[in-house]
């Protein structure tokens, strides 16, 4: 299934070279904010490129705004602006943005930094909801973990913190840890 790209960005010319760059991809680009807060609505996209400098907006405080929205979380956000000093960058990144990709930019990098964080978020979001080991299945959406054994599943009735354990040693099952180690996570 191709990727869903939401690109906000007025210019055409962008727009055009986003749309090519990305041809594997179902792009759809608006040109101001108050159209992709509608688009957002509608449906999910695996990332949103953002430029900052909108006719009708800062795309830095749209994304503040609109950060813990479920949809947004579930996005990966790379910011595409013509001000690439550091002081944008900085502010982009401690917001909690993926990536931050400055104008003029190579078509083929584009596309290497939006597949590869569309393919690191969709990771995340599967470690975040279910870790599979065997016949162990941790479910941190539901806080649960299941013994799966012929095709019948069994909650194992775990509590907090043996949860919190599980999940701390499935994550590096080759490496040993201390007891101070687990303490400390």
């Amino acid at each position: 299934m191709r990727s869903r790209i939401l690109c906000v960005e007025d210019d055409k010319t962008v727009q055009a070279l986003v749309e090519k760059s990305l041809g594997d991809c179902h792009v759809l680009a608006v040109p101001n904010l108050k159209e992709a807060e509608v688009e957002i609505s509608r449906g999910q996209f695996e990332a949103i490129l953002l430029d900052i400098e909108l006719p009708d907006g800062d795309g830095m405080r749209f994304y503040a705004k609109h950060s813990q929205n479920e949809k947004f979380k579930k996005m990966a956000v790379l910011f595409l602006s013509g001000h690439g000093d550091i002081s944008n960058k900085l502010m982009a990144f401690s917001m909690g943005a993926d990536d931050f990709i400055t104008k003029p930019f190579d078509p083929q990098e584009l596309k290497a930094r939006v597949c590869a964080r569309i393919q690191k978020n969709q990771g995340d979001v599967e470690e975040k909801t279910v870790r599979r080991i065997g016949d162990l299945e941790i479910d941190f959406d539901r806080q649960k973990v299941f013994l799966k054994k012929d095709g019948k599943e069994r909650d194992l009735l775990l509590t907090g913190i043996e949860l919190k354990i599980l999940a701390f040693l499935s994550k590096r099952m080759e490496q040993v840890y201390s007891r101070e180690q687990i303490l400390s996570e």
